[in-house]
């Protein structure tokens, strides 16, 4: 996954009029003792009418070598209060991290006005070890939407029987570099169908086609061996049995399914692991009674990284 970086602002180290100590002016709830790894939520709550209008407050966490950890803040209040995201990944160090807010008051000295002056600083514990059992709160509201997917039974038939078999005798059969058999023939063109047919030649035992390689050319199924009776065999009676391609067709059977679409759940606290679907029927005489049909883990899948190419977001 792609991590989210944040720059340092250094707000612990700038001067300011008031140290918030008591704390007086921003006061801090719902924040853990121990930050494991994904996000976590705390609430700043301010007096009214003492900070200066439209001034930004701003928030910033150090871990224990001082690097900063990436800090959203998402539209989301709980009253007057504002919710506070904190985002720890498995790089940032364990250990005591430094959470510094600040802000600007209004009513202090002209020499601190237009300026940020006012600081509240504590402490948490980054353990990466423990498990996130935050809240979870989501940026948007949840939804779900159901709608009716029906997959048909479909029944095959063939066009000239199930199989089709090939004879001739302008054949060779060569060993590659790689040690495999090569079978060629100029009776016929190879194609996709070729895959897994059955060859035999005369005096030995039947063999499958493990790849066709081109329009003339096909590789066996057959481990290397010194002085294999297959090396070297050419111009002999052989045949190819191959399967034929089916046409299917729906039949008036079919199942039905309940195709369920989750949309905003990307949580700014807390870690989704799994969904579980439930079921109950219209006429159940239990409104209370669901019965578990499906639980689906969700894994994280970052759709900007192959971790095969080289030159990606995440090589």
């Amino acid at each position: 996954m792609i991590e989210k970086t944040a720059s340092h602002q250094n707000i612990d180290k700038i001067d300011v009029y008031i140290e918030d100590t008591k704390p007086e002016y921003f006061n801090i709830f719902d924040l853990t003792n121990y930050l494991p790894v994904g996000k976590s939520s705390f609430l700043i709550d301010v007096p009214k009418d003492v900070f200066v209008q439209g001034t930004e407050v701003k928030v910033e966490l150090l871990d224990s070598d001082g690097n900063p950890i990436y800090i959203d803040i998402p539209k989301y209040r709980e009253g007057a209060m504002r919710r506070v995201s904190i985002w720890v990944y498995p790089n940032n160090t364990n250990g005591i991290a430094n959470l510094t807010i600040i802000g600007e008051l209004k009513n202090v000295p002209k020499e601190w006005q237009g300026m940020y002056n006012v600081r509240y600083t504590t402490t948490v514990t980054i353990n990466k070890a423990l498990s996130n059992t935050q809240p979870i709160r989501f940026y948007n509201t949840p939804s779900a939407s159901i709608s009716e997917y029906r997959k048909y039974y479909l029944s095959r038939s063939w066009v000239g029987g199930e199989k089709t078999t090939v004879t001739g005798e302008k054949m060779e059969i060569k060993v590659s570099d790689k040690g495999e058999y090569l079978f060629s023939t100029t009776e016929g063109d190879f194609d996709y169908q070729y895959k897994d047919a059955t060859l035999t030649i005369d005096g030995q035992d039947p063999v499958k086609i493990k790849s066709v390689k081109s329009t003339k050319l096909a590789v066996l199924e057959l481990p290397y061996a010194f002085n294999s009776p297959y090396a070297g065999l050419s111009n002999t009676n052989f045949s190819i049995e191959y399967n034929n391609e089916p046409t299917y067709s729906a039949t008036e059977n079919f199942q039905s399914y309940a195709k369920v679409d989750l949309t905003n759940i990307n949580p700014f606290s807390g870690e989704i692991q799994k969904a579980k679907t439930f079921l109950r029927s219209k006429g159940a005489f239990d409104s209370t009674e669901y019965t578990l049909i499906n639980e689906v883990k969700f894994n994280k899948v970052e759709l900007l990284v192959d971790p095969e190419l080289t030159g990606s977001l995440g090589a």
